[in-house]
């Protein structure tokens, strides 16, 4: 690498901490609410429960060092240290991504219109500490050991870890996973694919196992009011932000196995009445990522392949369908395809590559476009908790005073 390189990756260096700083400062809800903090309250003590994974750290520090750290102050500081560790691994790929791509400019520039979708979402309200970064990064780094075939055994760590953090793991960030194990076993041949074969049933069953242990054989359900039930639910209470509150429906859903179905109806309607306007207002972006798509399909010589990985995202209709964290859901959505990106990037698919610095070229020589995306992409995230963009939300919310005044 010369000088005048050397000077360009400390500039874009600087620049990147500089953006992370103001969005940290100037955008972020630096509190953990509700279920992410009370998710440390429980603890593997009487089994293996959901969930129970941070509680679990949280135990042993504390057994160690003394009841004294269990506060809201030391869950504040473990979610603190894994935002910085989330990001370290964003940025590391991140470091790949632009060495794979020749070390250019345009690679630095397609960085940083990415970056705040990345540095932001866990920023938002109820999103700061929330278990998804962490999924999102176990991901990453298993998805780049298929791509690379290296470290194989971290796809077995990675998404066994993640399921001990949340069991939605297997709806939502799994499917990255899976998506570069499909790629790797259609596009390689001999004992190479019967290799990616094993470790993808290995993968399926390492998350299988897991899965099924911590909810139907070592998890029980406790009544409500013994004494496991109260000691858990003071301990919640304990952990509760000066400014936050105790999530007890979530609580009861683990503890006691209460369907949280119901008293979601209201969340749900609004987030679902939202959906419409909001991809609407992203329609730019939803246009540029399905012309990409389109380029890359009618080019490819095994599109199978491309139908196969572009339906990965299918997983979520679930989550879609039960759940009123629509705003998660959509991050999710757009994850997959972008992470798939940076991977196939990062492995220098000739095609993906191809195609990626046609479309990018065409929005340089657009002018105004590529200054347009950048900004509107910051516009939109972070996506919420139970909203999928403040931009549209807010925008929909004005639309519902105007014609039912308060009655909303």
């Amino acid at each position: 690498m010369d000088r005048f390189e050397l000077n360009n990756e400390k500039k874009f260096s600087l620049a990147m901490l500089l953006m992370t700083v103001v969005m940290v400062l100037g955008t972020g809800h630096l509190s953990v609410e509700g279920m992410n903090a009370d998710a440390f309250a429980l603890n593997y003590r009487h089994g293996i429960v959901p969930r129970g994974f941070f509680g679990f750290i949280l135990d042993m520090f504390c057994s160690v060092f003394g009841e004294r750290f269990f506060t809201y102050a030391t869950v504040f500081a473990i979610c603190s240290i894994g935002y910085v560790l989330y990001l370290a691994v964003m940025w590391h790929f991140a470091k790949k991504l632009i060495i794979s791509l020749d070390n250019t400019d345009r690679a630095r520039a397609f960085v940083m219109v990415i970056a705040p979708y990345f540095i932001a979402m866990f920023l938002g309200y109820e999103n700061y500490g929330r278990s998804d970064m962490y999924l999102l990064a176990l991901s990453l780094v298993a998805g780049y050991a298929v791509i690379k075939q290296k470290g194989m055994i971290l796809t077995l760590i990675c998404p066994f870890i993640a399921v001990l953090i949340h069991e939605g793991y297997t709806l939502t960030f799994y499917n990255i996973v899976i998506a570069c194990f499909i790629y790797k076993i259609l596009t390689l041949k001999g004992k190479e694919r019967t290799a990616n074969i094993v470790w993808l049933v290995l993968s399926i069953l390492s998350v299988s196992c897991i899965f099924v242990w911590v909810f139907f054989l070592s998890h029980k359900y406790v009544p409500i009011n013994t004494d496991i039930y109260l000691d858990i639910i003071h301990k919640a209470e304990i952990l509760t932000s000066p400014e936050g509150y105790t999530h007890y429906d979530f609580l009861n859903m683990i503890l006691v196995g209460t369907d949280t179905y119901g008293n979601e109806d209201t969340m749900r309607s609004l987030a679902l009445t939202e959906m419409p306007l909001f991809i609407v207002l992203f329609l730019p972006v939803f246009k540029l990522g399905a012309g990409f798509i389109r380029k890359i399909y009618f080019n490819s010589q095994n599109r199978l392949l491309v139908i196969i990985m572009c339906l990965g995202s299918v997983t979520l209709l679930p989550e879609f369908a039960q759940k009123c964290d629509v705003g998660r859901w959509m991050f999710a959505f757009i994850t997959y395809y972008v992470i798939l990106l940076v991977l196939l990037l990062i492995d220098g698919n000739k095609l993906v590559r191809r195609v990626f610095d046609v479309t990018l070229k065409e929005i340089e020589q657009s002018g105004w476009k590529g200054i347009f995306y950048a900004l509107y992409i910051m516009l939109f995230v972070p996506f919420q908790t139970f909203f999928v963009s403040s931009v549209s939300f807010n925008i929909l919310e004005f639309m519902r005073s105007l014609f039912y005044g308060d009655l909303f």
